[in-house]
Protein backbone atom coordinates (compact mmCIF):
# COMPACT_ATOMS: atom_id res chain seq x y z
CA UNK A 1 0.00 0.00 0.00
CA UNK A 2 1.11 3.25 -1.16
CA UNK A 3 -0.39 6.77 0.34
CA UNK A 4 0.13 9.85 -1.94
CA UNK A 5 -0.05 13.47 -1.57
CA UNK A 6 -0.38 15.33 -4.80
CA UNK A 7 -0.54 19.54 -4.66
CA UNK A 8 -2.26 21.92 -6.85
CA UNK A 9 -2.56 25.70 -6.42
CA UNK A 10 -3.70 28.89 -7.76
CA UNK A 11 -6.95 29.70 -9.67
CA UNK A 12 -9.01 26.58 -12.26
CA UNK A 13 -7.06 27.33 -14.90
CA UNK A 14 -3.59 27.22 -13.06
CA UNK A 15 -5.13 23.83 -11.55
CA UNK A 16 -5.43 22.54 -15.36
CA UNK A 17 -2.30 23.84 -16.40
CA UNK A 18 -0.36 21.56 -13.81
CA UNK A 19 -2.54 18.50 -14.01
CA UNK A 20 -1.46 18.28 -17.86
CA UNK A 21 2.29 19.87 -17.71
CA UNK A 22 3.30 18.37 -14.59
CA UNK A 23 3.76 14.45 -13.82
CA UNK A 24 2.14 14.08 -10.70
CA UNK A 25 -1.54 13.32 -11.75
CA UNK A 26 -0.55 10.63 -14.08
CA UNK A 27 0.41 8.39 -10.60
CA UNK A 28 -3.16 8.46 -9.68
CA UNK A 29 -3.79 6.61 -12.81
CA UNK A 30 -1.59 3.90 -11.76
CA UNK A 31 -2.88 3.36 -8.08
CA UNK A 32 -3.55 -0.24 -7.25
CA UNK A 33 -6.52 -1.06 -5.16
CA UNK A 34 -4.51 -0.85 -2.13
CA UNK A 35 -3.28 2.57 -2.99
CA UNK A 36 -4.57 5.81 -1.84
CA UNK A 37 -3.56 9.57 -2.43
CA UNK A 38 -4.90 12.81 -0.82
CA UNK A 39 -5.36 15.99 -3.32
CA UNK A 40 -4.39 19.35 -1.23
CA UNK A 41 -6.14 22.19 -3.00
CA UNK A 42 -4.81 25.34 -2.19
CA UNK A 43 -7.15 27.77 -4.72
CA UNK A 44 -9.75 30.32 -4.28
CA UNK A 45 -12.27 28.32 -6.86
CA UNK A 46 -14.46 26.56 -4.68
CA UNK A 47 -15.74 24.23 -6.77
CA UNK A 48 -12.30 23.10 -7.97
CA UNK A 49 -12.19 19.73 -5.96
CA UNK A 50 -15.15 18.85 -8.79
CA UNK A 51 -12.17 17.69 -11.11
CA UNK A 52 -11.44 14.63 -9.33
CA UNK A 53 -15.31 13.74 -8.56
CA UNK A 54 -15.47 11.75 -12.07
CA UNK A 55 -11.72 10.54 -12.08
CA UNK A 56 -12.03 6.45 -12.29
CA UNK A 57 -10.56 6.18 -8.96
CA UNK A 58 -12.48 8.45 -7.09
CA UNK A 59 -13.27 6.02 -4.11
CA UNK A 60 -9.58 6.41 -3.77
CA UNK A 61 -8.92 10.10 -3.66
CA UNK A 62 -9.35 12.36 -0.60
CA UNK A 63 -9.92 16.17 -1.92
CA UNK A 64 -9.23 19.03 0.62
CA UNK A 65 -9.57 22.27 -0.47
CA UNK A 66 -7.85 24.41 1.70
CA UNK A 67 -8.73 27.54 0.56
CA UNK A 68 -6.30 30.61 -0.85
CA UNK A 69 -4.58 32.84 1.65
CA UNK A 70 -2.02 35.81 0.67
CA UNK A 71 1.21 35.66 3.03
CA UNK A 72 1.89 38.50 5.62
CA UNK A 73 3.28 41.75 4.42
CA UNK A 74 6.27 40.99 7.15
CA UNK A 75 7.07 38.33 5.42
CA UNK A 76 8.29 39.94 1.85
CA UNK A 77 10.99 41.94 4.92
CA UNK A 78 12.43 39.00 6.43
CA UNK A 79 15.91 37.95 3.84
CA UNK A 80 14.51 34.46 4.29
CA UNK A 81 11.24 35.19 3.45
CA UNK A 82 11.44 33.63 -0.28
CA UNK A 83 12.30 30.20 1.31
CA UNK A 84 9.60 30.09 3.73
CA UNK A 85 7.14 31.18 0.48
CA UNK A 86 8.17 28.46 -1.90
CA UNK A 87 5.06 26.01 -3.17
CA UNK A 88 5.74 22.42 -1.98
CA UNK A 89 6.04 20.13 -4.37
CA UNK A 90 4.21 16.98 -4.47
CA UNK A 91 6.16 14.31 -2.24
CA UNK A 92 6.95 11.98 -5.07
Amino acid sequence: MTDYYIEYGGGLGDIFFQIYFEGAYRALDELTEADRAVIGLITHNPHAGEIFANHPRTGQLTVRNLGYWLPSPQSFQSPNARARITAVKPAF
